[in-house]
């Protein structure tokens, strides 16, 4: 008699299972062996863990059919390979729509859904009373709606989940609100849309790197640092406000000039952007990171 597949969570996988089951690919990557054999090499997720998969004797098609961002239906074997376990698959499909399947049941998500966060800035964006300020904010949240419903705010840092950019977005804006209650001379709509607006250079981070599950290269770590500078690209070619890109470029710098990427210090911080800084660092040391809890 045949032996039958178990469903199982990825927690609970020992070496020599057959097991069977639905996984969201965190990474997919096409690989070759020093043989020259091709195969494809997997990240698989759930909401209990990750494993690394392998699909021997691959081709393009595979790497078209199983691109990193959806879920899959999987069957194969547990194996311990050098300590660490592998799923070997047999046998792979796309989910269907008849599987009844929500992607938040795979993958570490913010405590909110990113309708409703974006719901909640766009209601913010709405309440602007400087009408350049509220074109600009909306023109950028909805060219890039699609990638903020999913996108998270760092790969390790803080709020590193699906929408965890929304979240960390939606949590600073909540406090940059707080502070215009008491701070009645701020200007609300510079402040907001500085919020709103500073962490958008995420977006142009390669998701194989902000989704890469181990350490992280110098190299890569580089790229995830150049982010105020595509933020700063970005709002530089479609702001005629000046220094709305400011929030993006100089949101990493320090008063005391060790920060990034221009190494601005003291009063060439504007001061708004300098508030912006101290709302982002709050908002990362109260959120559980993946090696710690809040402080």
């Amino acid at each position: 008699m045949a032996e039958k597949a178990s469903e199982k969570k990825i927690k609970d996988f020992r070496a020599g299972d057959l097991v069977v089951g639905f996984f969201y690919i965190k990474v997919s990557e096409m690989k070759t062996t020093t043989t020259n054999n091709r195969y494809m090499n997997f990240t698989f997720s759930d909401n209990t863990g990750e494993i690394n998969a392998k699909l021997w004797d691959a081709d393009e098609e595979n790497v078209r059919r199983f691109p990193a961002g959806i879920i899959i239906k999987a069957e194969g074997r547990v194996a311990d390979w050098q300590g660490q376990l592998q799923f070997k698959i047999e046998r792979i499909r796309k989910s269907l729509e008849t599987d009844s399947i929500a992607i938040e049941e795979f993958i570490p998500s913010a405590p909110e859904t990113g309708e409703e966060m974006l719901s909640y800035i766009e209601n913010v964006i709405a309440r602007f009373k400087n009408d350049d300020l509220k074109a600009l904010t909306t023109s950028v949240i909805e060219h890039y709606r699609d990638r903020l419903l999913i996108y998270p705010a760092a790969k390790a840092n803080h709020h590193a989940v699906r929408c965890g950019l929304l979240f960390h977005v939606s949590s600073m804006l909540r406090a940059a609100e707080a502070l215009t209650t008491v701070y009645s001379f701020l200007d609300k709509d510079l402040l907001y849309s500085g919020v709103i607006l500073h962490d958008i250079g995420k977006i142009g981070v390669p998701d194989n790197i902000i989704n890469k599950p181990g350490k992280l290269t110098d190299e890569e770590f580089a790229m995830i640092k150049r982010h105020p500078e595509i933020g700063y690209d970005i709002l530089k070619n479609i702001a005629e406000i000046p220094n709305i890109e400011a929030a993006a470029r100089w949101h990493h710098e320090r008063i005391d000039g060790r920060g990034y990427p221009d190494g601005l210090k003291g009063d060439q911080i504007p001061k708004f952007v300098r508030i912006i800084s101290v709302a982002d660092s709050y908002d990362a040391m109260s959120s559980k990171r993946s090696y710690r809890d809040m402080l």
